[in-house]
């Protein structure tokens, strides 16, 4: 009995359905089409913007008063050392004789000449600051002359 309820509702449900009305459709209106409107043409062209990266390191903006033994000084390298630390090392055209001695922002650092590399002089002393400027001096030990003097950036980096 079942099945021919099945049965039958199935079919009924496939079955034509009587006769449908169409609906009725309006006839097609005409769209406006827009007109673009003139604009004024470019008189200069720009060049597209470049990335210039910047990466940290040491940056040094001198106001050299170089002595004449000093002449053609320039900042070769800086960086960490052990123990909140931070060296530089100042490279000159002619051998450097003498005892330095260099202040970084006010704070007392060491310079040696080694044998091997005449023209050269290693600082090194303890860090003042990360992150910004530090003025820096160097100068002669016994008359405390400045032989060489700027501003050295040091890097926001984690020291060994």
């Amino acid at each position: 009995m079942l099945l021919i309820l099945l049965l039958t509702l199935t079919l009924t449900s496939c079955a034509m359905p009587g006769q449908l009305s169409p609906t009725p459709t309006l006839p097609p209106t005409r769209t406006p089409t827009l007109q673009p409107s003139p604009t004024p043409a470019p008189t200069e062209t720009l060049p597209p913007p470049t990335l210039t990266p910047t990466l940290p390191g040491a940056t040094l903006t001198p106001t050299a008063r170089p002595v004449e033994e000093m002449a053609g000084v320039r900042l070769l390298t800086a960086g960490f050392l052990k123990g909140f630390r931070y060296f530089f090392t100042l490279q000159a055209e002619q051998e450097i004789n003498g005892k330095y001695a260099a202040q970084v922002d006010g704070r007392e650092y060491t310079c040696v000449v080694y044998p091997v590399y005449p023209n050269r002089l290693y600082c090194s002393g303890p860090l003042t600051r990360v992150d910004g400027e530090v003025r820096m001096q160097v100068f002669t030990q016994d008359s405390s002359q400045v032989i060489y003097e700027g501003t050295l950036y040091i890097p926001l980096v984690i020291p060994p």
